[in-house]
This record gives structure tokens, C-alpha cells and sequence, in this order.
């Protein structure tokens, strides 16, 4: 038997992933360059590659993936559901363009992304950043630092539910204060704080899960 991977099944999301869909799905996995030449990569060189396969899952594991790169790629995936990035980088080798911003914006407009997992978050602007990309997530999984407090962590992206990710279902936390004293404070918040009126959270397999119901 074949273990499920993240995207296909989560007994904490509402909806299920179609069998149809999975039977037909398509994983491509970008493995950790040893050096990119930012002056001379362009993906329009895959781009014949990305015509003839459908994909539908992407999985990058280099460190750092500079945020233009995967906008660019993006672009190229119309038929992305999900998207998991190692780590993300905001600043290097430089800000995006006036285009770069523009081709973001269709991309975040076209896309139909669900799931999202970004195995390490080291600031909460590579989350922002997803949010303006993925804004049809219904399932964030992120992995945190030791620069991360999860509870400023989980504070920002509810907060953002309403007007900017109004389809979020399930959001899963991990790393080390991810515990089950820390479901105790994060429901001290939330509750506190009215961030949520009516969710289920639970500590399983050293993850953390909020379910909004």
C-alpha cells in the first residue's frame, strides 16, 4: 500500500481530494540547484516541457527559492492544486520589477492552488507573500524556525481568513513550540481575542491543526 502524500488526503480539511483528480495527477519536484545565474535563467526554456505535461502538484526543494523565479514558474502552471516551497527568499538578488509585481498579480488571479506548504518560514512576509499568491488556499501547512513565534504566526493568518484567504479550512503548524501546552495558549488567544468563533484545534503526529468549521 502506498503511503498517501500530504496533498492527497487530510482528515482535518473538509473537502477530500476527487480519486479522479489523483489518478490523473502529475508531481513535478525541483531539486536544490547547486548555482543559478539569475542574470540568464528564464523559464520560457522548460516552456515546450510544460505544454505537453498537466501539472498539477509542485514541489521545490532548493533553500531560498528567490520569489520572482516562482512567480515566473507559476505562470507556466496553470493547472497547479497544490504547491510546497523548502523556504522562500524576499530579498535576494533584488526587489521584483514593476512587471515582476504585474505578473504576480495574474498569476494570484488565474491560479487554483488549495494547498500550500512551506516546510520553513523564517519571517511573516514569505506567508504574505503566499497569501497574495495562493488567495484560493483552503489547506497552509508551515514549518517554523526558532526566529518564529507561533502564536504571532497564527494570530497574522487568521486574521487575514476574512478578506484575503476566505477559503482557508485547515491550517497546520510545526516545529519545536509546537506542542500541546502551546494548543493551550493558542486557544487562549483565539478565544480571547474572538479570531474565530467555532474551530477545532488538536496536537497529532507533533503537528498542530486549527480547523475552521
Amino acid at each position: 500500500m502506498f503511503r498517501k502524500q500530504w496533498y492527497e488526503l487530510n482528515e482535518f480539511t473538509k473537502n477530500y481530494s476527487n480519486p479522479i483528480q489523483l489518478s490523473q495527477s502529475v508531481v513535478l519536484t525541483i531539486l536544490n540547484p547547486f548555482y543559478i545565474d539569475w542574470n540568464t535563467f528564464s523559464i520560457d526554456d522548460f516552456n515546450l516541457l510544460f505544454m505537453e505535461l498537466q501539472i498539477t502538484h509542485l514541489i521545490i526543494e532548493w533553500q531560498d527559492i528567490y520569489i520572482a523565479a516562482l512567480i515566473e514558474l507559476l505562470n507556466f502552471l496553470p493547472n497547479l492544486d497544490s504547491l510546497k516551497v523548502h523556504s522562500l527568499s524576499l530579498l535576494k538578488p533584488r526587489c521584483l520589477l514593476k512587471e515582476e509585481v504585474e505578473t504576480l498579480r495574474l498569476v494570484s488571479m488565474k491560479n487554483n492552488i488549495t494547498k500550500v506548504n512551506l516546510t520553513r518560514i523564517k519571517e511573516l512576509g514569505e506567508v504574505q507573500f503566499l497569501i497574495d499568491l495562493c488567495p484560493r488556499m483552503q489547506y497552509i501547512e508551515v514549518g517554523c524556525s526558532n526566529e518564529i513565534d507561533i502564536k504571532l504566526l497564527v494570530r497574522f493568518i487568521l486574521m487575514k481568513t476574512i478578506r484575503c484567504i476566505s477559503h482557508l479550512c485547515t491550517l497546520c503548524l510545526s516545529g519545536k513550540e509546537a506542542n500541546n501546552e502551546m494548543i493551550e495558549e493558542l486557544q487562549e488567544m483565539i478565544n480571547l481575542e474572538q479570531l474565530l468563533h467555532h474551530y477545532t484545534i488538536m496536537y497529532i503526529d507533533e503537528k498542530i491543526y486549527i480547523q475552521l468549521n
